[in-house]
């Protein structure tokens, strides 16, 4: 029996050592993950920030694209105005046309949409921004439809019934 004592004591002992050694890793370990925690929370601070700035100068880009197009072009809208006007559709607004709504896509910024449909009959406004275009339309009665955004962003389209 007292060949196995040894042993035994031995054995004890190193599992004994081992407990203390992953007691010891498990508080080192659990500071690490801390550390990673916080290191990737800064990350994603950072890449929010990056993103933020990073809409704002493509919606900055798309208000001077536009502004660019509309300038660049006058004799094209002029003679756009002239064949309107020639035509019984003179005072249609762009949102009235079933096509124009069709080319309204998700993920589209607020400038692109009002390019498309025209100037919205009014605006709502919080944390999602809905975009009404409603009136009469000859042929169908009142009509409405609407594009809500999130983020300067197309959300969802509720394309009007004509």
């Amino acid at each position: 029996m007292n060949k196995y004592r040894g042993c035994f004591s031995v054995l004890g002992c190193s599992i004994l050592m081992s407990l203390a050694l992953l007691g010891t890793a498990s508080t080192s370990f659990g500071q690490t993950i801390e550390k990673r925690l916080d290191d990737a929370i800064a990350e994603i601070t950072i890449l929010k920030r990056v993103i933020a700035e990073q809409d704002r100068r493509i919606s900055d880009l798309e208000k001077a694209i536009l502004s660019l197009q509309s300038s660049a072009v006058p004799g094209r809208e002029q003679t756009g105005a002239l064949e309107k006007s020639s035509g019984p559709q003179s005072s249609k607004p762009a949102w009235h046309n079933n096509a124009v709504w069709e080319r309204v896509e998700d993920g589209m910024s607020e400038s692109q949409v009002v390019a498309l449909l025209g100037k919205p009959t009014s605006v709502e406004s919080g944390v999602i921004r809905t975009l009404f275009f409603r009136g009469e339309v000859p042929g169908s009665g009142f009509v409405s439809g609407n594009v809500q955004l999130f983020n300067d962003r197309v959300l969802l389209v509720n394309k009007p019934v004509f």
